[in-house]
């Protein structure tokens, strides 16, 4: 009995200690007023809308990449917006807005932009974003990636029919099932424990066709979006995301934190 309460203490402590250190609640859109800019203007590096982020948009984490995030309209890449949904905009109607990364070379290969949560990601917790690919050039090299600490929704990258799923610890690219649309998808990761997470692909043109993997992953600090773009393309491909977020507070997952906490130290326990 000792020993079993000693464990739970030590359960409990080391969970508190993770939920200390756990992103906090964050919430940001194209919406909020910081981003009240003309269509087409530069949102300067360190803009911070919002609450809850460690810091404003930066430059994607990576050599030769280009920082090209702007605002516009989501509904104006791709094939546009037949059913004038507004894709993925605040608010959602064609004259909305997203942020906009745009699909030019500007002499660089990659164009990308990167948000850091407040602290890494823990189990119970989820990262959200709505994310629109456009036309998926065919120029050499075009591809459009999200990454969320080595969890990698591509599209382009491996085939240009469906969105591509590559995650630590999986030895080829998963495909998701769900076919590349211009019309804009819903993204969630939740992480279940320590090691493992589920990733959700919701298409809002047909939002019955989601589909949830259970993937592994690493320590998840931030997401990064670009694309690479070979040759010199339009508008018409870039790419527009919205509405990232995380939840719950850290607070709300500590109890999950115990339980796999306590399992983990049971599992060490001396038979």
């Amino acid at each position: 009995m000792r020993r079993l309460c000693i464990m739970l203490v030590a359960a409990i402590a080391y969970a508190s200690a993770a939920a200390a250190t756990a992103s906090q609640i964050a919430f940001d859109s194209a919406g909020d007023s910081v981003y009240n800019i003309p269509p087409g203007n530069l949102v300067l590096p360190g803009t911070n809308g919002g609450y809850g982020w460690a810091d404003g948009w930066q430059q994607y984490p990576s050599s030769f990449v280009s920082y090209t995030l702007t605002i516009g309209s989501s509904s104006t890449n791709g094939i546009g917006d037949p059913n004038e949904t507004g894709d993925i905009n605040s608010p959602r109607s064609p004259l909305g807005r997203a942020w906009d990364i745009r699909a030019r070379t500007n002499g660089y290969p990659f164009n990308g932009v990167s948000r850091w949560f407040s602290g890494a990601l823990q189990p119970g917790q989820t990262f959200q974003m709505d994310f629109d690919n456009g036309v998926l050039d065919a120029g050499s090299g075009f591809k459009v990636v999200v990454d969320l600490g080595g969890i990698e929704l591509s599209a382009g990258q491996y085939n240009r029919m469906d969105y591509m799923l590559t995650a630590p610890g999986s030895a080829q690219p998963i495909d998701t099932g769900i076919t590349v649309t211009d019309q804009g998808i819903h993204i969630e990761l939740s992480l279940l424990d320590q090691s493992t997470a589920d990733f959700s692909i919701t298409p809002l043109a047909s939002p019955a066709s989601m589909v949830t993997l259970t993937v592994g992953y690493s320590p998840i600090s931030n997401v990064s979006i670009g694309l690479a773009s070979g040759d010199t393309v339009g508008p018409a491909s870039d790419v527009y995301i919205n509405n990232i977020a995380i939840t719950p507070e850290p607070s709300s997952a500590l109890p999950l934190l115990i339980v796999i906490a306590g399992q983990a130290f049971y599992s060490r326990k001396p038979r």
